[in-house]
């Protein structure tokens, strides 16, 4: 009876944004460790990604409880594809920069001057226009990111396996565990 009133207590809600929470911060660590581990040796580690759905996983179980059952299973594949995903997001940010600098520089290169048209002057962004700018841009990177890795297509086929044993294995992190109670026995 105690073993069964374990497996049932608690509030469902609590137990599933607990396991998001716990999800998330391992996803946020993960997505850390393999950008950081990328940056520090320029090679993308697979085997990373096979850690991230490890860590996160393990997360999603310990915050539910370890009750385990197909809606910590998918969040805890969602969470693992999202943190691998993430990674990309730097990259192309920092392609964004070379790029509009690149175009800066090309503008204001040598040559004759020539008086320019009389343009409106749009008024200066302010810190909070920029951080709202900011934000939707790495937003609209993020949804890019998700279909990065089908993007690249035949060359990644070991990527998106690599990635499909990471979501793997958050998903048998949290499958449902099932104990059958029977007796009482003599």
């Amino acid at each position: 009876e105690k073993i069964e009133q374990a497996l049932t207590s608690g509030s469902k809600s609590g137990r599933f944004f607990k396991a998001a929470l716990f999800g998330i911060g391992a996803g946020i660590a993960g997505a850390l460790l393999w950008y950081v581990v990328t940056r520090v040796t320029g090679y993308e580690l697979g085997l990373i990604a096979i850690a991230v759905g490890f860590l996160v996983g393990k997360a999603v179980s310990i915050g539910s409880g370890r009750k385990g059952g197909w809606l910590y299973q998918l969040i805890a594949m969602v969470l693992t594809y999202c943190a691998i995903v993430s990674t990309y997001v730097p990259i192309m940010y920092q392609g964004y920069r070379q790029s509009r600098d690149a175009q800066a520089q090309s503008v204001q290169a040598p040559g004759p001057q020539v008086a320019p048209a009389a343009e409106p002057a749009a008024p200066p962004m302010g810190r909070a226009a920029r951080a709202v700018s900011l934000a939707v841009m790495l937003a609209v990177f993020f949804v890019i990111a998700l279909a990065v890795p089908f993007m690249a297509g035949i060359p990644n086929v070991m990527g998106i396996i690599i990635i499909g044993i990471a979501l793997y294995e958050a998903w048998m992190l949290n499958r449902r565990v099932a104990i059958r109670i029977t007796g009482p026995y003599q």
